[in-house]
């Protein structure tokens, strides 16, 4: 099977609240959700350790 799309975690702070979307690979986003917090936030912090902004624009691409 073919990947496309991303899967993004969105936060509004640290220990906040874990939003989980998107664009095209619903699978990934359903296996996600099922994870639990401490799993989710070990993702993050396994590439933003310092819970850095990903994006300076909501509308833009990371990175």
């Amino acid at each position: 099977m073919a990947r496309g799309g991303w899967v993004y975690v969105l936060t509004n702070k640290p220990d906040g609240l874990l939003y989980i979307g998107v664009t095209a690979e619903i699978a990934r986003e359903k296996q996600l959700k099922n994870w639990k917090r401490e799993w989710k936030i070990a993702l993050i912090e396994s590439d933003n350790p310092t819970w850095e902004p990903m994006a300076t624009d909501p509308g833009s691409s990371p990175g």
